[in-house]
């Protein structure tokens, strides 16, 4: 017996260099870091996945021990080689040889894009397995030693990696959990004035073109807008951007701007001294919100783990995607809601499923029909998400769940296009449809032909509008949904900037969109190096739909000396290097609803410093603007007719002082003057003009 546990023990002590490679590779690194560079998307501590990586461990070391028990004197260096060899080729196809898959949503990935990849990584893998083989039959000591050291060695690199990666990532236990919106007054209604935003996730503009062809007596009095851009993507990235007109930029940090949008958005305190109750129906995308902003909005769990065999599944079904060769891939494609379904909860207060708002349609359809409309408010503004066309498609036309196979996106979009008409037809038998203003809008598109998610439809009924369904194709973007929505609650909407209705091809406005860098598979142009690295990329949508990388670092460059006055006269060495997004007027500039320039300083001093502006005038009497220094958020400053003439300083603290600034500059309430006056022609879009712009020190 003691033989036999001595053996043991030293083919335990043999295997241990592959067997730590293995478990540290496999077991622990990939999906550490898959949950840690998705902590928002999982919303989960990481503390909570350390059972799962235990289960794991026993079970994949066991095996390979039991296996190593089984192999006699003669192929047990074969078999070191090989659990070497297989965990070497795992690392090389995770870290340098996957294709750029797109977001892992539910949408069939399209496998023919990516063959070379495919025949490179079954070559490397063959080759790797094949050559280990061969030089541990001809050079078995040196083969032995040299995997010893490299397995070592890479572990190694890998652990420190996982502590590097734990210790900067934003873990607060506090933060994560799940947020739910009560169903209370789900179907509660104001009997004055009303707005009703279906958001139905992932319809874009081609599939609801398709839909009104056939069905566009449904849509009679709406506008449908086919110039769209939602400014972000996918959900997480797009509701932020809908629900209060702020895109994210991602040279800043994500968990940054969603603590600082619900602050810099007055959408909903305005809606609120307008006397409107506000409900938000809806499961996802409001990160960072503060519990109690909206009424109804509760943490009512902390997450965790809760099904652990079906956690552990799925997520190791995403490593097995990750690391195993591409012909192998496909039995393991999981989507992303796989794995967090399993996330479960500790409640932090009680709740049954009739008691939070959830994704699903065809409850929401069977509670919809059950209900009448609660005529208990003067005025409402009710937001109602739901899944839409998101794949895969598992409701049918009929408004009923398909269990055991899919369906098609036109017969999802159908089904849940009834379920708008129900609740629209329950507004005329109300008589409420009038006085109710009405959007239905994708959260993004879909992914497809280097869609890149960029184009929600976008379909608008205002109060008392009576016409057939019309159509139009001016550039527009969730920033004027924003302000149609606010044009339609509050006397004064111009401080929101245009609506969809007040956008023109001649308004010239540059909208942006960001997404994860991931989703870039099949674009037609190249990743710029200044998001290389980054879990985000954004692009400008010129007027025709047409995209180009945003590179804020090449935007009105300049090489600068402090202290120096950037002044527009064409003659001024600075400012005639300042081109995008201005407009020339004699010797100063005006700025559009954003304006962005890069000063490379040559003369740099880390110190407290001034940026001053030189205020020539300003449109509708006040512009407030969002100032961001690299991306981060400094302040919001106040430009009124009364500063016209004078510098307005703008303190930048020396932390957020480099030899590069990016100077960046939103005006949310930018106008066009026919905004102002109706008889003005002039459709650009138009903030501020201004005079010179400079740096100084103190």
């Amino acid at each position: 017996m003691k033989e036999r546990i001595h053996k043991l023990l030293k083919k335990i002590e043999y295997l241990f260099p592959v067997l730590l490679f293995l478990w540290t590779t496999y077991v622990v690194f990939v999906p550490s870091s898959i949950l840690l560079s998705n902590i928002d998307e999982f919303q989960m501590h990481y503390v909570f996945i350390l059972p799962s990586i235990i289960i794991v461990s026993i079970l994949v070391i066991g095996t390979a021990v039991m296996l190593g028990v089984i192999c006699g004197e003669r192929i047990m260096p074969y078999y070191y080689t090989l659990i070497f060899s297989a965990t070497l080729c795992m690392y090389i196809q995770c870290n340098f040889m996957n294709p750029p898959f797109r977001v892992l949503d539910g949408v069939e990935i399209e496998w023919q894009k990516y063959s070379v990849l495919g025949i490179i990584s079954t070559f490397v893998w063959g080759g790797v397995i094949l050559g280990t083989t061969i030089f541990c039959r001809f050079k078995k000591s040196l083969c032995i030693r040299g995997i010893k050291i490299l397995s070592f060695f890479i572990s190694g690199v890998q652990l420190l990696t996982l502590v590097f990666l734990i210790i900067t990532t934003e873990l607060g236990s506090d933060s994560y959990g799940r947020f739910a919106f009560l169903k209370e007054d789900e179907f509660s209604i104001g009997t004055d004035q009303n707005i009703v935003v279906f958001v139905l996730d992932s319809l874009q503009v081609n599939t609801m073109e398709k839909y009104c062809r056939i069905n566009s007596v449904n849509l009679e009095d709406f506008t449908f807008f086919t110039n769209t851009v939602s400014g972000g993507a996918p959900t997480h990235g797009a509701m932020p951007v809908l629900l209060t007109g702020i895109e994210y930029d991602p040279m800043e940090s994500r968990k940054e701007y969603e603590r600082e949008i619900w602050n810099q958005t007055h959408i909903y305190s305005d809606l609120r001294d307008n006397g409107y109750n506000i409900r938000f129906f809806t499961c996802d995308a409001t990160a960072g919100m503060p519990e109690g902003y909206i009424d109804g909005y509760e943490k009512v769990s902390t997450a965790v783990v809760s099904d652990h065999r079906k956690f552990i599944k799925n997520l190791y079904s995403l490593v097995d995607f990750m690391v195993l060769p591409q012909w192998m891939k496909k039995v393991f494609v999981v989507s992303t809601e796989n794995i967090t379904d399993n996330i479960g909860t500790y409640e932090v207060k009680e709740r049954s499923e009739d008691l939070y708002y959830d994704f699903d349609d065809v409850r929401f359809y069977q509670d919809l029909c059950n209900s009448e409309l609660d005529l208990k408010y003067e005025k409402t503004f009710r937001l109602y998400h739901l899944d839409g066309a998101h794949p895969p498609f598992t409701m049918n036309e009929n408004i009923e769940r398909v269990e055991t196979q899919y369906t098609s996106e036109e017969q999802q979009v159908d089904g849940v296009m009834k379920i708008v008409n129900i609740y629209i037809n329950k507004l005329k038998k109300e008589g409420l449809y009038d006085n109710t203003t009405i959007v239905i809008t994708g959260d993004h598109g879909q992914h497809e032909n280097g869609n890149l998610m960029v184009n929600p439809a976008i379909l608008v009924k205002r109060a008392n509008e009576k016409h057939e369904l019309d159509y139009n194709d001016n550039p527009v973007c969730f920033r004027n949904l924003v302000a149609t929505i606010m044009e339609q609650a509050v006397n004064d909407y111009l401080a929101y900037g245009p609506s969809l209705y007040d956008v023109s091809n001649n308004s010239n406005v540059e909208r942006l969109h960001t997404f994860p860098i991931g989703m870039i598979d099949d674009v037609q142009f190249d990743i710029d190096d200044c998001w290389k690295g980054r879990q985000w990329y954004r692009i400008a949508v010129d007027q025709k739909g047409e995209i180009s990388t945003w590179n804020p670092y090449v935007r009105n460059h300049i090489v600068y000396t402090m202290g120096d006055i950037i002044s527009f006269d064409k003659s001024n060495a600075y400012g005639g290097k300042v081109e995008e997004q201005v407009y020339r007027k004699e010797n100063n500039v005006l700025l559009s609803n954003e304006f962005s320039m890069c000063l490379t300083i040559e003369n740099m001093e880390i110190k407290d410093t001034k940026l001053l502006i030189g205020l020539a005038d300003v449109y509708n009497e006040n512009q407030n603007a969002r100032i961001y220094i690299n991306g981060r958020y400094l302040q919001d400053v106040r430009f009124s007719e009364d500063m016209i003439g004078d510098n307005v300083e703008v303190s930048i603290p020396k932390n957020m002082i480099s030899d590069t600034i990016v100077i960046r500059m939103v005006f949310p309430g930018a106008v066009t003057p026919k905004m102002i006056r109706q008889e003005d022609e002039d459709e650009r879009v138009l903030s501020i003009e201004v005079n010179s712009i400079s740096l100084m020190v103190g």
